[in-house]
């Protein structure tokens, strides 16, 4: 109900308090006066809930934390081959956060190819670099490939292999 208060808000800094402040407060105060809700929530008063489906992650000899529902949604589309921003359109997610759905599944799980999120002269182009990586970390490998291919499919090529070495 505050500028300040609307500061604290994620993702509002100073451009969107000076663009957009005045509009939202008296929208909220609006909102508020015409429900009769306080305008102010305490910390705590909207506690987070974490979702968890019905169906056990793939064993792997070490006991799992279950999926999200978005991560097994997500999890459905990638099974169905479906492009990151079809699958982020879907969930209503962003696509940096659909990457790391993607990146977390195919450490659960082995697709045979990774095309779909991938092309494959890019996973090609990457191979090489990821084997030649001593340590993993992807600035290194980023700029190794002049970079020309973004970390999101730096990160799928690593975990797809990843889980290929671990199968054999």
């Amino acid at each position: 109900s505050t500028r300040e208060s609307f500061l604290a808000v994620r993702g509002v800094g100073n451009k969107k308090l000076e663009s957009f402040g005045e509009r939202f407060l008296a929208a909220i105060a609006g909102h508020c006066a015409e429900h009769g809700v306080s305008r102010d929530a305490s910390e705590g008063t909207r506690p987070r809930r974490e979702v968890v489906t019905s169906q056990p992650s793939p064993p792997t000899g070490a006991e799992q934390p279950k999926r999200s529902a978005a991560r097994e949604a997500a999890a459905t589309l990638f099974r169905a081959g479906l492009p990151i921003a079809e699958v982020a359109t879907q969930l209503g997610r962003a696509p940096s956060t659909t990457w790391q759905y993607l990146v977390e599944w195919l450490r659960d799980e082995r697709p045979i190819s990774i095309a779909p999120w991938v092309p494959a002269d890019v996973e090609a182009r990457v191979f090489p670099v990821l084997q030649g990586s001593a340590d993993g970390r992807l600035k290194p490998m980023f700029d190794a490939l002049a970079g020309e291919v973004p970390y999101e499919q730096i990160r799928v090529v690593a975990a797809f292999y990843r889980k290929a070495e671990e199968a054999s």
